[in-house]
């Protein structure tokens, strides 16, 4: 799991990829996102995501807020992100979202499949809809 945030170096991913890891949780900023300037800038993630995707890594984006959920399409960049390739993981917990790849990646299914487990609610991973009354309590 990597965490996300502004000036943060997206090298650790390459690292990652380099090292053959099979996939990724990458613990995004609000709405799911990461840094994603143009390709020159050493902070953008895009190049760093696309080599892995490219490579056959998974890479989920969980937020870093408790309370709410990630949203590819409200900006440009969650477009882009989802665009690469990436899997938006909703309201699940970021540490949630690294054991239920863990556990996926362990039964050998392919990349494709693991996507789309990655986004079935197994075991309650996911909230349809959570009011802030039951959030509060």
């Amino acid at each position: 799991m990597l965490k996300a945030f502004p000036g943060s170096d997206p090298c650790i991913l390459d690292y990652l990829v380099e090292k053959k890891y099979k996939g990724v949780i990458i613990e995004a900023t609000a709405l799911g996102h990461v840094a994603l300037q143009p390709r020159e800038n050493k902070f953008s993630w895009q190049h760093s995501i696309k080599n892995a995707i490219d490579n056959g890594v998974v890479i989920g984006l969980a937020t870093q807020c408790l309370y709410g959920t990630a949203n590819p399409f409200v900006y440009e960049t969650g477009r882009l992100l989802n665009g690469l390739g990436t899997i938006n993981l909703k309201d699940m917990l970021p540490e949630v979202a690294l054991i239920k790849l863990g556990f996926l990646l362990g039964h050998k299914l392919s990349t494709e499949q693991v996507k789309e487990k990655m986004l079935e609610n197994l075991a309650g991973e996911f909230n349809n809809r959570i009011t802030h009354k039951q959030f509060l309590n």
